[in-house]
């Protein structure tokens, strides 16, 4: 044993230890000591007892350590390496928290789990290297490491806690191995220089906050087997330019994407079955944006609360957005209610995978010139299209059976139509005020269940005959390329 008194008053600077089986400390066995470089070997580490050396800068425990137990070199602000050896399994909570000097920690090739918060606020910290033989990284392991600029998880890690890097304002690069399942809450939270990451193959869900406020973070790729995106997980990326969330994400949180001021195309795929209020608020440079469908959710034609596109933007203002007021169908059937919403004033392209495109759906907006609808749509509904003065091109598929009154209502710059021969009905001036259409028609006359007032008022039609027509008229048809031939 090594006992009470036993380096008092010494002025030694460098000490080894091998081969104890007990120490005793004394806290004024060590009073004074000036202790910089310390080996340890062939002995348990307790608890905060290496906390006497105040002035120690190198740290080296010797093979034959398993355990380095929970913050046992916590608050020593000078210690600057740390070298452990592989027969270290397991790293305590803790044990390295707020040593302010450190700047290189070796782990070994023999760690099984690091515990929680273990270099936590290590702030001079550069760069450490997690071995393959790791399982589990606890929870703020690296929190407030302000120096550490790369990182790479390995394959081995299965399990990382919450605010795993948070506050980590140097970290500029991350690679996230194939075995960890999700990214934590507010795991990356505030890292403002973070420019690259790589999620791993196999991650299904990303935290609240968890990039939050990552402002250089210019891409990034969602893994195919994501599932959901929590509540402001992406808030306040304003670096972020282009987003496509893959098919098989069900869930995406409220302001995940608050105020991605810098995004400018963002892809929702199907698989997402609702959409929360004002997801998008904040994204005044977005371009194009495709939806699984308009409002919170999927509707029926018959449906109430059918809420507009202006939905996904929310009411409050933001730079690079315009307030737009919108006419939708409320709580109440055949009731029809207003709301101001402040959409991105250069979104010009749109494109709606399935649903229907409800009552109001992008009127007014003025800006889109660019509309296609998926072949999941079923019914364009009243209005849905009017006041979209830019409008210049939109595809209708023949999935579409129904159009109602008044959908296409001042939409002076579209240029053509074509309505397939799947509408089964039309309503009531639908083209009012499109000053510069022409209507193809993929029937060779108008179907019984299209208002008498279809094309009020008159504009050219022309009706699809496959072979040329004996009779004159306004006839068409498709050429081998898909393109459409006047007779």
């Amino acid at each position: 044993s090594l006992g009470y008194n036993a380096f008092y008053g010494c002025n030694i600077k460098k000490l080894t230890i091998e081969n104890m089986k007990k120490i005793t400390i004394n806290y004024s066995s060590y009073i004074g000591n000036k202790v910089e470089e310390l080996t340890l070997g062939g002995i348990d580490v307790f608890s905060d007892v290496f906390n006497v050396y105040p002035k120690l800068k190198k740290l080296v425990l010797l093979d034959g350590i398993t355990e380095i137990a929970e913050k046992s070199f916590s608050g020593m602000t000078k210690l600057e390496s740390v070298v452990l050896p592989n027969s270290v399994k397991m790293i305590g909570d803790g044990a390295f928290e707020g040593c302010t000097g450190l700047i290189n920690a070796d782990i070994g090739n023999g760690i099984k789990s690091i515990g929680e918060g273990v270099f936590n606020n290590c702030s001079s910290l550069i760069e450490i290297v997690i071995p393959n033989s790791v399982t589990s990284i606890g929870y703020y392991t690296f929190e407030n490491c302000t120096s550490l600029t790369e990182i790479v998880i390995p394959d081995s890690v299965t399990s990382v806690g919450a605010q795993l890097f948070s506050g980590c304002s140097s970290l500029m690069k991350v690679t996230i191995g194939n075995s960890v399942a999700s990214i934590g809450d507010y795991t990356f939270y505030d890292c403002r220089n973070l420019e690259e990451i790589e999620i791993g193959d196999n991650v299904t869900s990303i935290g609240l906050y968890a990039f939050y406020n990552c402002i250089s973070l210019r891409e990034i790729v969602i893994p195919n087997g994501m599932v959901s995106i929590e509540d402001c997980a992406f808030y306040c990326c304003s670096g972020l330019r282009s987003v496509e969330i893959p098919d098989g994400v069900t869930s995406v949180g409220e302001s995940a994407f608050y105020n991605c001021s810098g995004l400018t195309k963002i892809v929702i795929p199907d698989s997402v079955t609702s959409i929360p209020y004002g997801l998008l608020s904040g994204c005044g440079n977005l371009r194009s944006i495709t939806i699984p469908f308009v409002g919170d959710s999927k509707k029926t034609a018959d449906g109430t609360n059918q809420y507009p596109f202006g939905y996904i933007f929310g009411a409050s203002s933001y730079t690079g957005g315009t307030a737009i007021t919108q006419n939708y169908r409320g709580p109440y059937f055949g009731v029809a209610a207003d709301a101001t919403y402040y959409i991105p004033t250069f979104l010009s392209e749109v494109k709606i995978i399935g649903g229907i495109i409800v009552v109001g759906a992008f009127s007014n907006c003025s800006s889109l010139t660019k509309v296609i609808i998926g072949s999941d749509v079923t019914s364009i509904e009243a209005r849905a299209f009017s006041g979209c003065s830019s409008l210049t091109s939109i595809t209708i598929p023949d999935s579409v059976e129904s159009i109602g009154f008044y959908v296409f209502e001042n939409c002076s710059s579209l240029i053509e139509i074509v309505i397939p021969n799947s509408v089964e009905s039309i309503g009531a001036h639908p083209f009012e005020d499109c000053s510069s259409l022409i209507i193809y028609c993929e029937v060779e006359n108008k179907p019984d269940g299209w208002h008498s007032d279809w094309n009020y008022p008159s504009r050219p039609v022309y009706w699809y005959r496959e072979t040329q027509p004996i009779t004159t008229g306004n006839y068409w048809h498709y050429d081998t390329n898909g393109n459409i031939i006047i007779w």
